[in-house]
C-alpha cells in the first residue's frame, strides 16, 4: 500500500507527533480489534484557544454511542466478519476544523525506513502513531465544511471515508474526493425536494438564508440554479451567515431581520443553517416580534432538534428532513440501559451527567446510585448505524474474497484502502424492511427525504408531525395535516407580484416574478404574456372573454322596429299616402281645366319621383347589402332626376310661349305634351342608363368602416364608385342650375305662371338639407349606423318633402290665378278654350 514518504523521521516520530498534537484534547473513546473503524464526529464545543469545552450536545453523544452500539452488535453476529473482533476509535473534533484535521492526522502511519518506498499494491505498511490509530475506514464527519477538510488528508492515506451526515453536493466529485462515500444523500435532492414544494403551493417569491461554508453555499448555489430555471420563481433576500460559533451579534442578526422585513411578499424563507445560526436568527425574530408571518423551509440540519425558546415564531414551519424510520427498539433498550459504571466507554456518558446535575465524579460529588435516565434516541442515528454496516458488509466481501487464509497482522495488512473502497462502492443490504443501501458511482445513496411540520396542537403545545415525503422526484404531501389548510382552507401567498387585472399588461422589474401592472387602451389587447398590449386591427375590438384576443365589432342594424325606424316609416309612409292622395285627385279631375292647366303628364312624372324617394326611405333602413346597394345606386340618382327634369322642361316651355306671345302668335316647337314627355323621358334615360353602365363596371359594395380606431363604431354603408357619385351629381347639378336660370328668367312673368319663387325655395331647401346633413354627422359614440350617412351624397328625403309641398302649393295658386283663355289655349296644347 502506498505510504507517505517522511523525509526525515527523526523530526517525525511517534514522540514529535505527540508534541505536534500537545494542544489538541485526548477526546476519545476506543475499543480494540483486528480491523478498526476510525470515527471523527463532533460532541462538544470549542472555545476560542481551539480547545473543546466541557458543554457536550446530547444529540451528538447519541449518534456517538450509535457506532459503539453497531461495533458491538457485528461483533455478536456470526454472519458478517466471523471470527473477526472489529474494534472502533471515535474521536471528537469539538465542531472546529482544525481539531478535525489534527484528529485525522492520527491516522498517519510512519515508515521505520523511509527509503523503502514500494509501489500502491505493496502490502506492507508503516507504523502507527498510536496502537488504536492503524483503521481501515473513518466514519465521518458531521459537517460538510470538515468533511472537505479530512477528505484530503484521508485521501492521501487511501482510507476510504463514509460519512453519515455531510450532504455538501461538493463532496459527489470523485475526481477531488475519490474516497468519500456517505449514507445520506447530496443537497442537490434536498434542494429539488424544496423546490417541489414551493412549487406545490405556488409560492412564486422566496427568501433564501445560509451558512458560510460547503454545506450552506454550495447549497444555496444549487436553489439558485434550480430557481433560475424554473420560470416565475425568483430570490427576494439572499443572504449568507457567518459560520462563528457565536454565529455574530444580535446586532447582525437584527439586521438580518430587517433585510427580510423589506422583503415582506417573500413569506417563505428557505433557511440553511446550522442550529447555531437557527436559534440566533429565531431570538432575533422574536425581538421584532413578527409571529405568524414567515413560513420557514428547514433543511435537514435541523430537522430533528427541538425548537425551544421560539416555538411561537416556528409555528407552522416546514422541515425536509432526510427520511429515517422509526429507531430500532433495541437500540433504544441498549442506549437506555447505559450505566454510569467507570470505564473508558463510559468517559463521556459521566461528562453528560456532571453536566446535567451540575456534580462531578472526581469530587464525588455524583451519586452513582441515580437512575440513569436518558433522552429517548433521535432518528439521526439510523444514518450513523448505516455507516457502520457500510464498512462491515465491505470489510466482509474483502476478506472472504482475498484474506480467508490470514489473520491477525497479516489480515491487516491484506484490507487495503483501495481494495476496501473497490468492495464498498459495491455493497448492498436492506437496512430496514423495504429500504436498502446502495452507493451510485458518486458515492451517494438513492435520495429519499421526509417532510415534517411544526405545528401547535389543540393543546396549545407545539410538536412536529409527519405530513409527507419526497423520493425519486415525486411529492407526496397530506395537505389536510398543513395548519394553515386547517386554518383558512388554502395556502399563504407569497408572491412578489399579483396577477394583473384583466386588460392590464405588466412591466417586467429586475425580478422575473416581480412587475407593475399598466392598463391597456380600450382599443388594445395582450401579447406576448401580457407584456405589451397592441392595437387591434380595423373593424376589431378587444374581447370581453380573452384579453388576448380582438373580435369583430358586432353591427347593429337599425331595425325596423327600432324607434327611429319607425319614426322614419312613418314620415315615408305619410309621404307616399300623400303621393298617392295627389295622385288620385289627378286621376279623378284629370279633365278638370286646373289639372291639365299643370301639365298632368309632366306633374305625373315628378309625382313618380316623389313617390320613388319615399319608397327609398324605406328601402335604406335595410341593411347594406349587394342587392340593395345596386337598387339604391340607381334609384338615388333616378329619383333626383325624375323630379328636376319634369321641372325643367316645363319652365323652359313656359319661358319660350311668353317669349314667342310676344313676338307673335305662333306656336313654338316641341310644347305638346307628347313632346315634354319625350324630352322628359330622354334626360331620366340619360342618368338611368348613366347609373346602369357605373353599376356594372364598378358594382357597389356593402362596406364596413371605422373611422376612429379608439372607439367601438362601424359603419356600414354601400361604397359607391367616385365616377358614379360624380357622374350623377354633376348631372343633377346641371339640371338644378338650369331650373334656377329659367325660374330667374321666369319671374315677371303672371303668379299664375311664375314659379320662380317655388323653385328657388326647392332649390334652397336641398342646399340647406345637404349643408346640414355635413354639419350634423354623428360623432362616433354609437354603434348604430345612422341611416343618413349610409348614402352620404344623397339626402333628398327633407327636399322631396319640400318638393310635394310646393307643388300642392303650386296647384294651390293655380286654383286663385286664372289665365285668360288665350294665353291658358298658349299654354295647354288642345285645350279648347270655347268648350
Amino acid at each position: 500500500m502506498k505510504q507517505i514518504k517522511v523525509l526525515n523521521p527523526a523530526l517525525y516520530n511517534k514522540k514529535s507527533a505527540v508534541l505536534v498534537l500537545h494542544h489538541v484534547p485526548e477526546g476519545l473513546i476506543k475499543a480494540p480489534g483486528v480491523l478498526t473503524i476510525g470515527t471523527i464526529m463532533p460532541l462538544h464545543e470549542a472555545d476560542a484557544e481551539h480547545g473543546c469545552t466541557k458543554y457536550i450536545d446530547t444529540v451528538l453523544l447519541q449518534y456517538m454511542y450509535a457506532i459503539v452500539y453497531a461495533v458491538e452488535k457485528i461483533n455478536n453476529d456470526s454472519e458478517i466478519l466471523p471470527g473477526i473482533t472489529l474494534g472502533y476509535t471515535i474521536y471528537d473534533s469539538c465542531q472546529k476544523d482544525t481539531i478535525a484535521i489534527a484528529r485525522a492526522l492520527n491516522f498517519i502511519k510512519i515508515r521505520d525506513d523511509p527509503q523503502n518506498v514500494t509501489d500502491a499494491n505493496d502490502d506492507a505498511v508503516g507504523t502507527a502513531l498510536c496502537d488504536h490509530c492503524d483503521v481501515v475506514g473513518v466514519i465521518g464527519e458531521m459537517f460538510s465544511h470538515i468533511s472537505v477538510q479530512i477528505s484530503h488528508i484521508l485521501q492521501l492515506l487511501q482510507i476510504p471515508q463514509v460519512s453519515p451526515f455531510s450532504t455538501s453536493d461538493v463532496l459527489s466529485d470523485k475526481s477531488e474526493f475519490p474516497y468519500f462515500m456517505r449514507t445520506v444523500p447530496a443537497d442537490t435532492n434536498q434542494v429539488a425536494a424544496m423546490v417541489s414544494l414551493i412549487n406545490r403551493f405556488g409560492w412564486s417569491y422566496v427568501s433564501m438564508l445560509y451558512v458560510e461554508g460547503s454545506y450552506g453555499e454550495n447549497a444555496a448555489r444549487l436553489f439558485q440554479l434550480l430557481v433560475s430555471k424554473n420560470n416565475g420563481l425568483c430570490i427576494g433576500l439572499y443572504r449568507k451567515l457567518s459560520l462563528r460559533k457565536a454565529g455574530g451579534t444580535e446586532s447582525e442578526y437584527d439586521l438580518v431581520v430587517d433585510e427580510l422585513l423589506q422583503h415582506m411578499n417573500a413569506k417563505v424563507v428557505v433557511l440553511f443553517l446550522y442550529q447555531s445560526q437557527l436559534s440566533l436568527l429565531m431570538k432575533s425574530v422574536q425581538r421584532a416580534n413578527i409571529t405568524n408571518h414567515f413560513i420557514w423551509i428547514l433543511s435537514d440540519d435541523s430537522a430533528y432538534e427541538p425548537f425551544t425558546g421560539y416555538e411561537d415564531v416556528m409555528d407552522g414551519a416546514i422541515i425536509v428532513g432526510l427520511w429515517t424510520p422509526l429507531v430500532d427498539p433495541e437500540l433504544e433498550s441498549w442506549w437506555q440501559n447505559r450505566t454510569l459504571e467507570d470505564s473508558e466507554n463510559n468517559r463521556w456518558i459521566r461528562e453528560s451527567w456532571e453536566q446535567a446535575h451540575n456534580c462531578s465524579f472526581t469530587l464525588d460529588t455524583c451519586r452513582v446510585d441515580e437512575t440513569l435516565t436518558h433522552r429517548p434516541l433521535k432518528r439521526g442515528v439510523y444514518h450513523v448505524t448505516n455507516a457502520v454496516y457500510s464498512f462491515a458488509y465491505a470489510l466482509d466481501a474483502v476478506v472472504r474474497d482475498h484474506c480467508v487464509s490470514v489473520s491477525g497482522l497479516m489480515l491487516r495488512r491484506c484490507v487495503t484502502g483501495p481494495r476496501l473502497l473497490a468492495y464498498l462502492k459495491n455493497v448492498s443490504f436492506e437496512s430496514y424492511p423495504g429500504h436498502v443501501i446502495r452507493f451510485d458511482e458518486n458515492g451517494n445513496i438513492s435520495p429519499r427525504y421526509i417532510i415534517l411540520h411544526f405545528i401547535r396542537d389543540d393543546n396549545a403545545s407545539h410538536r412536529i408531525v409527519d405530513v409527507g415525503t419526497w423520493e425519486s422526484s415525486k411529492l407526496v404531501i397530506n395537505e389536510t395535516l398543513l395548519s394553515w389548510m386547517r386554518a383558512t382552507g388554502e395556502s399563504p401567498e407569497s408572491v412578489c407580484s399579483r396577477p394583473c387585472p384583466v386588460r392590464h399588461y405588466r412591466i417586467q422589474l429586475k425580478q422575473s416574478c416581480c412587475w407593475k401592472c399598466q392598463p391597456c387602451r380600450d382599443n388594445e389587447y395582450l401579447i406576448n404574456n401580457a407584456t405589451d398590449c397592441v392595437p387591434c386591427s380595423a373593424l376589431y375590438w378587444p374581447s370581453e372573454r380573452d384579453a388576448f384576443l380582438c373580435e369583430e365589432i358586432y353591427l347593429e342594424y337599425i331595425r325596423y322596429s327600432d324607434m327611429v325606424a319607425i319614426a322614419f316609416s312613418v314620415v315615408a309612409a305619410c309621404g307616399i299616402a300623400a303621393v298617392a292622395m295627389v295622385a288620385a285627385v289627378f286621376a279623378k279631375e284629370r279633365k278638370a281645366q286646373l289639372i291639365k292647366a299643370c301639365s298632368k303628364e309632366l306633374s305625373a312624372v315628378m309625382l313618380s319621383g316623389i313617390l320613388l324617394s319615399f319608397v327609398l326611405v324605406l328601402l335604406m333602413l335595410a341593411p347594406p347589402s349587394a342587392v340593395t346597394c345596386t337598387l339604391m345606386e340607381l334609384g338615388l340618382p333616378l329619383s333626383f332626376t325624375t323630379i328636376y327634369a319634369p321641372l325643367l322642361i316645363r319652365t323652359n316651355r313656359i319661358y319660350r310661349i311668353f317669349t314667342a306671345g310676344k313676338n307673335s302668335n305662333v306656336r313654338p316647337p316641341f310644347v305638346s305634351s307628347k313632346s315634354q314627355l319625350i324630352f322628359t323621358f330622354i334626360i331620366t334615360a340619360i342618368q338611368l342608363l348613366s347609373s346602369i353602365v357605373t353599376a356594372i363596371v364598378v358594382p357597389p359594395v356593402p362596406t364596413k368602416q371605422q373611422r376612429s380606431l379608439s372607439v367601438p363604431y362601424v359603419e356600414m354603408y354601400c361604397w359607391l364608385a367616385p365616377v358614379e357619385l360624380h357622374s350623377s351629381a354633376i348631372f343633377n347639378l346641371l339640371l338644378v342650375v338650369a331650373c334656377t336660370y329659367y325660374a330667374v328668367k321666369t319671374r315677371k312673368l303672371p303668379h299664375n305662371f311664375n314659379e320662380s319663387r317655388f323653385i328657388g325655395m326647392l332649390v334652397s331647401a336641398h342646399g340647406i338639407g345637404n349643408f346640414i346633413q355635413q354639419k350634423s354627422k354623428p360623432k362616433q359614440k354609437s354603434k348604430t349606423t345612422n341611416i343618413m350617412q349610409r348614402f352620404p351624397s344623397y339626402t333628398h328625403v327633407g327636399k322631396h318633402m319640400e318638393l310635394m309641398a310646393a307643388k300642392l302649393q303650386d296647384g294651390y295658386q293655380s286654383s286663385r290665378w286664372r289665365p285668360s283663355f288665350k294665353v291658358a289655349a298658349k299654354y295647354e296644347d288642345g285645350y279648347q278654350t270655347s268648350r
